[in-house]
C-alpha cells in the first residue's frame, strides 16, 4: 500500500472532492508544487480506481496585502492592507490586479505537469453570495467562536469583536478593520490606525452590509466556510497549519461547533528544501515554481516530488550529483515498467508521474545527465548531427525524445550552474598542461588510442573495460591515469564518468583527441 491508497482508503465519501489553494502575494516558489502534486496525484489515482474525483485549485484572493514582494520597491506601499483583489498587477506580470497576475504565472504550469485542477477564486465566491448564510451564521455565533478561538490557541477577543473583516469603504483596506455590532443587516467597524504592524487604517468608521463581496472571514473561518460551500471532503496542509493549536484544528473546530457539519479528511505534508534551504516567495529566498517547471523534464519532477511520503521532509538537489541520480532512478523505473519487473507500488509511483502518456517502451539508450551536459555545452556541437556521427540516427521516438527533454534540462541548468558546468565544459582543445605530463601518461594515451580503435560495439561498459586494459598495459596507477584523461579532455581533475561520457562524446572524436595527448610533450 502506498501513502496514496492510505490517504483513499481513509477517504470515503463519494464523489470525492479534493481542494487546494494559494494565496497569490508574490512569485510562487518551488516549494509550492508539493500540495498541488500530491493533491493531483491522489484525485489521479483515485479516478484510476474507479472513483469519482475533483480536484479544485482556489486563489485566495481576499486575502490583505500584509507584505510587500521581495524585490518590488515601494510600489506596493500605498496598498498594503487592501485585498489582493484591489491591488493592481506587479509591473512585468500580465493580470487584471496582483493576485491574478501571481497566481495565472503559478497556475501557467499545470498544463506542462499535467495537473488537472478546477480554478476558483474568493473574491468571485464572496461577491457571488455563496458565503452570506455562512458568514451570518459566524456573526449570530460570535461568542462561540471567542470560546474556541482562546480553547484551542489561548487567543483572547474582546467581547465586541465580530469575526468579518469589512472593506473600509473610504480607503479600501480589509485588513485593518475591526468589526463589532451586528444587527443582522450591517456590521459596524473602525478602520484603526495600528490594529496590525504592516497596515495602516485610516481612521474612518461606518457600518456597511458584510454580504456580497463586502468583507471577508478571517482565515480559519474562511476554510471552514471553503469545507461547507465548495464542498471539501479531502484536503491535505503543510505541518505548520496541521499542528496543536494550528489552522486546521481550529477551522475543525469551528465546522463541527458553529457550522454543523463534519471536517474534511486530511494529511499533512512536510516542507520542501532546495539544496538545504527553506524557501521564501517573500524574502526572494529559491527558485520559482516557473523556473524549476522549465527546467526540468515535467515526468522527473513529478516523480522526484511524489516518491517521497508526504509526511518526510523533502529535500531536492538541483546540484549535478543530484540531478544524475533523479535521471537514473527515473529511467531504472521506466525500464522495470516496460520489462514488466514493476511492484504494483512502482507501477502507481509511474502512472502519477506522467504528464502524458508515456508512450511504448522505455529507452535503451539514455546517455547520463553529466554526459549530455558535457555535449550540450559545446554550442557548435547539433545535437541531431552528433547523433549521426555516432550511428545513433535511427532512435526510436522514445529515445529520441528522452534525449530531447535531457538536453534541453542541460542546457537550461547550465545557465543557473555556471560553476558546476564549466567543470563538464569539453576543451575546445588540447589543453596546453597536457604536454607538461610524463612519459607515463603519454604512453597510456596511445594505448586507450589504440585499444579503443579496435572496441567493436562503441558502448560504455566496453570504453570503460578498454580504458582499463589500456592502464594495465603501461603500469600507470589507475588515479593518475585517470586523472591524465581528464585533463586532456576537460582541463580538469575530475569529470564525468569516463566510458559513459565517451560513448556519447563518440569514437572518432575520442581517438583524436587521445592521439593528440600522446603526442604531447
Amino acid at each position: 500500500m502506498t501513502w496514496a491508497d492510505d490517504i483513499l482508503e481513509r477517504a470515503t465519501a463519494e464523489p470525492l472532492l479534493i481542494n487546494d489553494s494559494k494565496t497569490p502575494s508574490g512569485v510562487a516558489h518551488v516549494g509550492s508544487l508539493r500540495g498541488v502534486l500530491i493533491h493531483d496525484a491522489i484525485a489521479k489515482i483515485a479516478r484510476s480506481g474507479g472513483r469519482e474525483a475533483r480536484f479544485t485549485y482556489g486563489c485566495d484572493d481576499m486575502d490583505p496585502l500584509d507584505e510587500k514582494p521581495h524585490g518590488s520597491g515601494d510600489f506596493f506601499d500605498e496598498h498594503l492592507g487592501k485585498p489582493l483583489h484591489a491591488v493592481p498587477a506587479p509591473p512585468g506580470l500580465q493580470g487584471s490586479n496582483m493576485a491574478r497576475a501571481y497566481f495565472g504565472e503559478f497556475v501557467a504550469n499545470f498544463e506542462p505537469l499535467g495537473v488537472e485542477a478546477e480554478f476558483y477564486y474568493m473574491s468571485e465566491v464572496y461577491a457571488a453570495g455563496r458565503l452570506d448564510e455562512v458568514i451570518d451564521t459566524f456573526l449570530r455565533n460570535g461568542d462561540k467562536v471567542r470560546e474556541i478561538y482562546l480553547r484551542e490557541t489561548g487567543a483572547v477577543r474582546s467581547d465586541d469583536w465580530l469575526p468579518l473583516q469589512p472593506i473600509c469603504e473610504a480607503c479600501g483596506r480589509i485588513g485593518t478593520t475591526y468589526a463589532s455590532d451586528y444587527d443582522g443587516e450591517t456590521v459596524g467597524y473602525r478602520c484603526e490606525p495600528d490594529l496590525v504592524s504592516w497596515a495602516t487604517g485610516c481612521g474612518g468608521s461606518g457600518r456597511v452590509s458584510p454580504f456580497g463581496g463586502k468583507a471577508k472571514l478571517p482565515w480559519k473561518l474562511e476554510w471552514a466556510a471553503k469545507w461547507h460551500v465548495l464542498p471539501v471532503n479531502l484536503e491535505g496542509a503543510g505541518k505548520d497549519h496541521m499542528g496543536a493549536g494550528g489552522s486546521f484544528k481550529v477551522s475543525s473546530a469551528l465546522a463541527r461547533e458553529v457550522l454543523g457539519i463534519d471536517p474534511p479528511q486530511s494529511f499533512v505534508y512536510e516542507f520542501f528544501t532546495l539544496d538545504g534551504s527553506k524557501m521564501s516567495s517573500s524574502l526572494g529566498i529559491g527558485m520559482s515554481a516557473t523556473e524549476l517547471t522549465q527546467m526540468l523534464p515535467a515526468e522527473l519532477l513529478r516523480y522526484t516530488i511524489l516518491r517521497v511520503q508526504p509526511r518526510k521532509a523533502f529535500e531536492f538537489s538541483l546540484g549535478l550529483t543530484g540531478l544524475n541520480r533523479a535521471f537514473v532512478e527515473y529511467e531504472r523505473l521506466w525500464q522495470a515498467i516496460a520489462g514488466g519487473e514493476a511492484t504494483e507500488n512502482q507501477t502507481q509511483l509511474f502512472a502519477v508521474s506522467q504528464s502524458v502518456d508515456a508512450g511504448e517502451g522505455a529507452p535503451a539508450f539514455s546517455p547520463p545527465f553529466d554526459s549530455v551536459v558535457s555535449i550540450a555545452s559545446q554550442p557548435h556541437i547539433d545535437l541531431d548531427a552528433h547523433l549521426a556521427s555516432l550511428g545513433r540516427e535511427n532512435l526510436s521516438e522514445v529515445e529520441r525524445s528522452w534525449l530531447r527533454a535531457k538536453h534541453a534540462t542541460a542546457l537550461a541548468w547550465s545557465q543557473s550552474f555556471l560553476g558546476e558546468a564549466a567543470e563538464l565544459q569539453v576543451s575546445e582543445s588540447l589543453p596546453d598542461s597536457v604536454g607538461e605530463l610524463d612519459q607515463g601518461a603519454r604512453e597510456f594515451f596511445n594505448a586507450a588510442a589504440q585499444g579503443l580503435a579496435e572496441v567493436e560495439d562503441w558502448v560504455a561498459q566496453d570504453i570503460q573495460a578498454a580504458l582499463f586494459d589500456a592502464i594495465r598495459s603501461v603500469g600507470l596507477e589507475q588515479a593518475d591515469a585517470f586523472k591524465a584523461f581528464y585533463l586532456a579532455f576537460f582541463d580538469a581533475d575530475s569529470g564525468p564518468r569516463a566510458g559513459s561520457f565517451l560513448e556519447f562524446y563518440g569514437r572518432d572524436a575520442t581517438i583524436e583527441r587521445l592521439s593528440g595527448a600522446g603526442a604531447a610533450g
